[in-house]
């Protein structure tokens, strides 16, 4: 080893040149490295969307989902299968038990969808698959005013014709929606009494427009040496040419034109969609990022594209921007680049407090930028991104890249003291710890591991950190054995100079040191002499740590505060926009009143078109987005959960949900206060029944909130019950009625004109007076030979209340009973439900049961197994290191000691125990090891000196008490930014910091305590 060491001693220059060519490469790659707030995670969740234009619910059900449902739930790998049918449309979520081959099961579903397609109806559209993806929402909203734009009702149409075509092309953009504003079309109102008069159907109008309305091709004939096009041209280029369209021909040959029955002219339609800005009307660009984009690139190019145009439009509209995805992002990754900084100078206080000189913390910080551009020129050989994990993980090996110095310069410092020449000091000092070096970071390399193993979205997420402090483990390791013996003997020795600022504190540090090195050797003196006293303590600390655990909130993931959050609102399906619109501003005033929000965007409304020629359909539901003051962006998560309660006790009849991208757990799998029960049959009513039952019985159970099933929300509807010999005799069809109908209230769109460059849509529809309510839909007249027959004459009208929705899991029906929990109280309320259930009566052919929460249980599971998984790994690595399983029993035995110890410090800082604290636990394993295998190695260094196993601990314990002070006490002022969040992005590791912060502090008090007590009671060996 010592050869080694002088090797690397002999090659300065190389050593240097090799490490300095590589913070160039890292300098370099961090330009090009792509910068997110999460890895990029395969979620194990598709969704299937089918169209059926015009069909009823129950038709949905029966001919697309259910079809859809049992092919595809056969598939491989498959672990759930939920349908959601509504008119006219059908979606399908299909989950799998994990991860594992995504890309080949997403393949395989591909194809048997294919082969559905035959089973399905004719006229329903073409199912599209989808991968499930949390962050599907826009990542940046642009709002528009007008300024110098003419007419403020043209903004829409501006925007379509002068922005849009522009930024949708941008790299990275991969869909642009534009919300609110007015739309053009042309509105023609069918004067229904001239219509029949004519013996026309709505519907025979349409199609006489879209077929007269249209130039057509007709071949070519030559003209001297060139061919020249032939047309028949029939578009109309203005209102006066619509209304000249001949529709058909009179019974003496009179043409009967478009005009003779309509009125046409060209209007901005009543809309069902409506935006503000801060309650001021206004226009939004949503845009949507290609999966995998870099958003804050992506975001980037939109805006100075959009500073671009707004230049050269001569100021014509007013932007900017409402929210932006990407300035979280940043803020965030700069947020930990300074927690990075900061905790590396705390570091460097410590270790020049704790070495009293210059030259080893100067060592120690000019390695730290080293192994963080190392470790960027890693992340981008191995294509790992900027991100809360992998900066996290970054920051954490940061940490370990002091332990590992620290205890190469603490060996080199005492070996100096005994020999004053500097190369022999560093040869001895490495060839000491070389090999407790390498040891403890190989164990802290080990335990992750494990990770390898985990199928669900906890290790697509956690194995970039994984990999990111496995990366700046290795290099630490690298660092600590080559660069750092080689800057501390290249840089001179500097010590402070006598009755200065420095020395004053140096003698005051010392003097510190040295009362606590008195009070350790007392300690440990008593402690050894009485060693039951210990076991005392030691189950103190055993009760309070479980104690702490009952007390600790639990989650599984943590939530980061980004300073926004979403309230969807949701009405009874026929709900006005107007009452859309009252509630949706009663309700942004109430929260801009009792909160500090800078900034809200409200989208009210949703409008589709139903099928190519249909008419309008409303979503009757809005969507608030709040920004928060950048003063009270941490605490967006208390602020969201105040709101929550806030909407159950003043707002109790609304149907709403607050979520905020922070919130990434709910996202993927629901809210954590949502206890969901599934109540599976085949009978529809029955299912409603029972849900009705439970609704009312569970809302006294203690905790709940409020309890809700999914079949009770219904929509009144008119049935229409033709005879349908007395259509068939008319010419008629239930088709051709229920279109001529859906004209008449609805409206259609017909063909178009183009008008100043733009194509306009014709809408057909029958005037207001004509539709008023029920007794005009009754007397609605259809043309059958030389006279009208009546709606009423053919059809028996009912009043029906349908199922807004219909639910399936599998192939069965299914309702499902949802008990929203008190904060802090899911388990106590998860717990009562599943009593519940279990206690209360149900018919046969029903099944009723908790809703599978693998996505929670499975995490738990998989993490614990981990945790297990990583205790071997580590007890077969001390085996086998030293030889021997009674020194790994000694060892270990405390490992779980110092584990436990750390989750008390969770509840004090009012962290959750949630997957970041899990993995911090992990890490703290490791580290509590690298502690224990240097107190080992120092005891058999003294042991070698023919002395007791007692004289031998007390000695290995004083030897490793400063470096193992050093290396706890740089490691936890190195994680202080991270454990306060000091800066917006750390809340995801400060659980995590919290940990491993304290962890350490407990691992040394077990290095320098515990396991002298241990080994100082070991039987004599020869």
């Amino acid at each position: 080893m010592e050869k080694l060491v002088k090797i690397i001693l002999s090659k300065l220059g190389s050593i240097l040149s090799i490490y300095v060519s590589l913070i160039i490469f890292g300098i370099i790659s961090l330009f090009d490295l792509k910068i997110a707030i999460l890895p990029e995670i395969g979620f194990p969740k598709v969704v299937v969307e089918t169209k059926f234009p015009f069909a009823g619910i129950e038709e949905v059900e029966a001919l697309i989902s259910k079809p859809i449902s049992e092919r595809l739930g056969s598939s491989r790998g498959v672990k759930s299968v939920y349908a959601v049918s509504e008119p006219g449309s059908s979606q399908i979520t299909i989950t799998f038990a994990n991860n594992k081959d995504l890309e080949f099961k997403i393949s395989e579903l591909r194809e048997k969808l294919e082969q559905t397609r035959e089973v399905l109806p004719q006229n329903s559209e073409k199912p599209i698959l989808s991968r499930f993806d949390p962050n599907s929402g826009p990542f940046l909203e642009m709002v528009f005013f007008p300024d110098k734009l003419n007419n403020p009702i043209l903004l829409k149409s501006y925007l379509e014709e002068n922005w849009k075509p522009v930024l949708e092309r941008i790299e990275g953009v991969a869909n642009l929606q534009i919300g609110g504003g007015y739309e053009r079309e042309i509105l023609a109102e069918i004067d229904a009494r001239r219509l029949l008069a004519y013996k026309l159907s709505p519907q025979s109008v349409g199609r006489a427009v879209v077929l007269s309305n249209r130039n057509v091709p007709a071949g070519s004939v030559p003209a001297g040496d060139k061919e020249v096009l032939v047309r028949v041209k029939g578009a109309a280029s203005s209102l006066e040419d619509l209304g000249k369209t001949v529709i058909t021909v009179g019974s003496n040959g009179e043409p009967v034109l478009f005009g003779d029955f309509t009125d046409l002219k060209i209007n901005y339609r009543k809309r069902s969609e409506k935006a503000l800005f801060n309650g001021k009307e206004c226009v939004i660009l949503y845009f949507y990022k290609e999966s995998g984009a870099n958003p804050v690139e992506v975001s980037e190019r939109i805006l100075e594209e959009a500073n671009q145009i707004y230049k050269s439009s001569r100021s014509e509209v007013q932007f900017e921007t409402g929210f932006d995805e990407a300035s979280y992002v940043k803020q965030s990754v700069n947020g930990l680049k300074i927690s990075l900084l900061i905790g590396a100078g705390l570091a460097f206080l410590v270790c020049m407090l704790l070495l009293r000189n210059f030259s080893s913390p100067i060592v120690l910080m000019l390695i730290v930028p080293v192994a963080v551009f190392i470790s960027f020129f890693l992340f981008w050989i191995f294509r790992l991104s900027l991100n809360m994990m992998s900066l996290g993980g970054l920051a954490v090996g940061i940490g370990m890249l002091f332990d590992n110095s620290n205890v190469v310069l603490s060996a080199i410092e005492r070996n100096l003291e005994k020999s004053q020449d500097k190369l022999k000091a560093c040869i001895s000092g490495i060839s000491e710890t070389i090999l407790s070096v390498v040891i403890a970071t190989m164990s802290t390399l080990f335990v992750f591991i494990p990770m390898v193993f985990l199928k669900t979205f906890i290790g697509s997420l956690f194995s970039e950190m994984a990999l990111a402090i496995s990366i700046s483990l290795l290099v630490s390791l690298a660092i600590s054995i080559t660069l750092t013996p080689v800057l501390y003997y290249l840089i001179p020795l500097m010590y402070a100079k006598k009755d200065s600022f420095y020395s004053r504190l140096f003698i005051t540090s010392e003097t510190y040191e040295n009362h606590f090195i008195e009070w350790h050797k007392r300690a440990l003196e008593g402690l050894i002499k009485n060693p039951k006293g210990s076991l005392g303590w030691i189950f103190i600390l055993i009760s309070f740590s479980c104690f702490s655990v009952y007390f600790t909130s639990k989650e599984i993931l943590p939530k980061m505060e980004t300073g926004e959050f979403v309230i969807r609102l949701k009405f009874p399906f026929g709900t006005i926009r107007e009452r859309v619109e009252e509630s949706t501003i009663a309700l942004e005033s109430f929260i801009k009143e009792k909160y500090q929000v800078s900034n809200s965007i409200s989208r009210i409304g949703k409008e589709s078109l139903s099928g190519k020629d249909g008419g309008l359909t409303v979503d009757p539901s809005s969507e608030i987005r709040f920004i928060l003051g950048s003063w009270y962006r941490n605490s967006t998560s208390k602020i969201v959960e105040s709101i929550k309660r806030d909407l159950f006790e003043e707002f109790p009849n609304l149907n709403s949900n607050v979520k905020y991208s922070g919130d990434v757990l709910s996202a993927i799998v629901g809210t954590e206060n949502e206890i969901i029960v599934e109540l599976k049959g085949e009978d529809i009513a029955e299912l409603e029944k029972i849900g009705k039952k439970l609704e009312k019985e569970g809302s006294s159970l203690p905790g709940v909130r409020k309890v809700s099933h999914a079949l009770g929300e219904s929509v009144m509807s008119y049935s229409l019950n033709f005879d349908e010999s007395k259509l068939l005799r008319y010419g008629w069809s239930l088709d051709s009625v229920g279109d001529s109908l859906r004209i008449a209230t609805l409206g259609g769109y017909f063909s178009g004109i183009e008008l100043e460059g733009k194509e306009i849509p014709i809408r057909l529809i029958f005037r207001g007076v004509d539709i008023q309510n029920l007794d005009s839909v009754r007397n609605f007249g259809i043309p059958v030979g030389e006279k009208s027959v009546s709606i009423s004459e053919l059809s028996r009208i009912e009043e029906e209340s349908n199922y807004r929705y219909l639910y399936g899991i599998g192939g069965q029906r299914a309702n499902f009973l949802t008990f929203y929990s008190e904060p802090g109280k899911e388990s106590k309320v998860l717990r009562g439900v599943d009593q519940f259930i279990k206690t209360a009566e149900f018919p046969t052919e029903i099944s009723v049961g908790l809703q599978e929460s693998a996505d929670y249980s499975g995490v738990i599971r998989e993490l614990s197994f981990t945790i297990i998984l990583a205790f071997i790994v580590l007890y077969l690595l001390i085996s086998g290191q030293f030889e021997s399983i009674r020194v790994a029993n000694r060892i270990l035995i405390t490992i779980p000691l110092v584990v436990l110890g750390a989750i008390p410090f969770l509840f004090i800082f009012g962290r959750s125990i949630n997957a970041s604290s899990f993995v911090g636990l992990i890490m703290l394993m490791g580290i509590s090891i690298d502690s224990a295998v240097l107190f080992y190695e120092y005891f058999l260094i003294e042991k070698s000196k023919k002395v007791s196993n007692q004289i031998a601990a007390k000695k290995a314990a004083n030897i490793i008490l400063k470096p193992v002070l050093m290396n706890s006490t740089t490691t936890f002022v190195g994680l202080l930014p991270i454990m306060f969040v000091l800066m917006p992005g750390s809340e995801f590791q400060a659980s995590m910091a919290v940990v491993v912060g304290f962890g350490v502090i407990l691992s040394v008090l077990n290095a320098i305590f515990l396991l002298p007590l241990l080994f100082s009671i070991m039987e004599e060996k020869a």
